[in-house]
């Protein structure tokens, strides 16, 4: 059996096949390449939906901007080409790269997307000489996207970052000082808004709901709502798979699915 049927059959046998209507989505380590699942936050241990494949391995984030596609960032290891590494869009299991990045990133990283400035944010540790994850911004998604340093962070292990749809904030969650922060989008820099007190892995993903009223984590096969007044964690459930990437999957029908990018953008304006 070839690699990329073996890892099909581990997923599937792990996760079991489902209608997709999960409203999670998420990248998991389980194959490789890396499988893309799906599930619902009411029994997220499943069984759950097997959406497809990313095109390889070492995926340090993702965002749905619709059902069935979403940007994805991917890092540097042994078992990809340099190459690989960069802006990707999957779209219904069809994997296209769109940029590329020059440096050897390493270790973890995260991304989130803001529908409201079609900018992909990243956090990643992208090995100049200042210790910890800087800040970049993938821009001109639909033209020749750009990728931009805004600033450094001054942490060290983002596993998730997540834009607020609510009002625009950038939050993050640091694994190594086990606290959720906002992130300035204009340098970088970051306020604490509180410590977890949770001993996570250095692996992992977060996101929004889409009105912004849950914000959810995942580290390995956990899942925890996160209370962004305090930083508080709370037991979510498990997925029963080790995820390297979390996001949402964008509301089908109505709502934001018939929206589309300007009319959330414009929804969030009138608030």
């Amino acid at each position: 059996m070839n690699r990329n049927l073996f890892a099909a059959a581990a997923f599937v046998a792990a996760s079991g096949l489902v209608h997709a209507q999960a409203d999670w989505g998420f990248i998991s380590t389980a194959g490789s390449p890396d499988p893309v699942g799906a599930f619902n936050l009411a029994n997220p241990s499943g069984p759950n939906a097997v959406l497809g494949f990313v095109d390889g391995n070492f995926n340090r984030g993702m965002d749905f901007i619709r059902r069935d596609s979403f940007y994805y960032y991917v890092s540097t290891d042994e078992l990809n080409d340099p190459g690989d590494r960069g802006l990707w869009l999957w779209d219904k299991n069809v994997n296209t790269q769109l940029a590329t990045v020059d440096y050897s990133d390493s270790g973890d990283g995260a991304a989130s997307f803001d529908p409201a400035t079609n900018t992909f944010f990243v956090a990643v540790d992208d090995d100049d000489d200042t210790d910890g994850d800087s800040l970049y911004a993938w821009t001109d998604l639909n033209g020749t996207p750009t990728f931009t340093e805004i600033g450094e962070t001054g942490l060290s292990s983002f596993i998730g970052i997540a834009v607020n749809p609510a009002d625009g904030l950038l939050y993050g969650y640091d694994s190594s000082s086990e606290g959720l922060y906002t992130i300035d989008t204009t340098d970088g820099s970051t306020t604490l808004i509180g410590l977890s007190g949770e001993s996570l892995g250095a692996i992992g993903g977060m996101d929004f709901n889409d009105d912004g009223s849950v914000l959810l984590l995942s580290s390995g096969d956990d899942l925890f709502t996160v209370d962004i007044t305090d930083g508080s964690l709370t037991a979510a459930g498990n997925i029963g798979l080790n995820s390297s990437a979390l996001s949402f999957r964008v509301p089908t029908p109505g709502t934001a699915a018939l929206l589309g990018l300007g009319g959330l953008a414009a929804t969030r304006r009138r608030r």
